[in-house]
């Protein structure tokens, strides 16, 4: 029934919109439908510090955000959210004028198919945040552009994408699609892999680690130490030496 659900929502897409439409405005699209409801939602978490049995599992207690935090962190999501609508209509035009387009056919993919593609998206887009996010680290970068992203040592999921427009669009949005780009995957798996990479760098920067969730507490680190957990799942941090967790480093940054 979900696949017969499917085929038909992309049948009618497919042939309602245009490809710049399917490629640029749905793309937004799902990226806003994961992004606001999951973010507010935590939002409201932060500022009440309820329900109880959910504020319990925030990891750096003695930070409190209160709404005036949050308004900045608001105006600056809207405005990322703006950056990444011409960042993909960009790689519209590009890849176009390339001719090397992700795929709109009728047919969507089988599920091994989009489970293969998926390996290649995680590897590829590792490979592309871990080092494009290293290199915002370095003393050049940090001081101009990457510091803006560390003003929150204790982060907030909005907070995955307050970042200055360039380094949004080189190590959050470009890691992201190029796995799909480059294997010229169909639209829906795009679609699919940017919902789940948003909700997971929503959860890395939530500061909070849930028990059905994980995975927060390595980049929350990150932001208190500023050297450590450079990447996503760890495994370049463990081959370049930077994987860490609160007992085992107090290194501060040196600038």
């Amino acid at each position: 029934m979900l696949a017969v659900a499917a085929n038909t929502a992309w049948h009618f897409l497919r042939s309602e919109l245009s490809e710049f439409h399917l490629f640029v405005s749905c793309t937004i699209a799902f990226h806003l439908i994961a992004f606001w409801p999951l973010c507010l939602a935590l939002m409201y978490l932060d500022v009440t510090q309820s329900p109880q049995w959910l504020y319990k599992y925030k990891i750096q207690k003695k930070h409190k955000h209160g709404w005036n935090s949050y308004k900045k962190t608001i105006q600056q999501a809207v405005i990322s959210q703006i950056v990444s609508v011409f960042f993909a209509m960009l790689v519209y035009f590009v890849t176009n004028a390339l001719d090397w387009k992700v795929s709109i056919s009728e047919e969507l993919p089988s599920p091994w198919t989009f489970l293969l593609h998926l390996v290649a998206f995680v590897i590829v887009e590792e490979i592309g945040f871990f080092y494009s996010h290293y290199a915002f680290h370095s003393k050049f970068f940090y001081k101009r552009i990457h510091a803006f992203h560390h003003q929150f040592t204790a982060p907030v999921g909005m907070a995955c994408i307050y970042a200055h427009p360039l380094e949004h669009m080189v190590a959050n949005l470009f890691p992201l699609i190029l796995g799909p780009v480059l294997v010229r995957a169909h639209i829906v798996e795009l679609w699919l892999w940017l919902t789940i990479g948003i909700v997971n760098t929503i959860n890395s920067h939530s500061g909070y680690e849930f028990p059905f969730t994980g995975a927060a507490a390595g980049h929350d680190y990150h932001h208190e130490s500023f050297t450590k957990n450079y990447g996503v799942l760890g495994v370049l941090d463990w081959l370049h030496g930077t994987q860490g967790a609160r007992r085992d480093s107090t290194k501060k940054r040196d600038w």
